[in-house]
């Protein structure tokens, strides 16, 4: 039997390795879209983003959830609902996702806030999010959860407030 030439060697080789390390999946493969550059995970459904999304582990078992949701679309989203490990969250303030105007859940510049009063999980593991939205359908993920403290200490549920107009991009506390 004839010796492989080096260059047929390296050739195999190769080509071997682009099958091996997954990256002859090609440019459109499922994990080129999943980006993460910070603990919050970020997805994409249609004309809108999830952008740096959490879940902060509150001290009572909760969770809330801290984020931010973006629409490019002239036509505006809905938040029809939102899930945090297989548990309908609550949600307040804004739910409308319009153009030039995210959702921002959580934090200074928030205008909407969502959580569980059941987390079901530790500090460290990962938990599955399902935010369903009017037009673009349900976008699915695992999001990290946190520790409340750091950036995250003040963190809390805040309290429910009731919508006048569900059309409206804000909304006034509930009586």
């Amino acid at each position: 039997m004839k010796k492989p030439s080096p260059l047929t060697t390296l050739a195999i080789s190769a080509i071997s390795a682009l099958f091996l390390t997954g990256c002859g999946a090609g440019f459109d493969a499922p994990t080129r879209h999943i980006k993460q550059v910070t603990d919050g995970v970020e997805a994409e459904l249609g004309s809108v983003k999830v952008r740096n999304l959490l879940i902060v582990a509150q001290p009572d078992g909760s969770g809330v959830l801290v984020g931010t949701l973006v629409n490019t679309s002239e036509e505006a989203e809905i938040v029809r609902s939102i899930s945090i490990n297989g548990n309908m969250a609550t949600i307040s303030g804004s739910n409308i996702v319009s153009k030039n105007s995210p959702v921002i859940f959580a934090g200074d510049s928030s205008n909407a806030n969502a959580g569980v009063t059941l987390l079901n999980s530790t500090i460290g593991n990962r938990v599955p999010v399902s935010i369903t939205f009017s037009s673009v359908g349900t976008v699915n993920f695992t999001a990290l959860v946190r520790e409340k403290a750091g950036e995250f200490k003040d963190v809390v549920l805040k309290t429910p407030v009731l919508c006048a107009d569900p059309k409206a991009p804000t909304c006034t506390p509930a009586p």
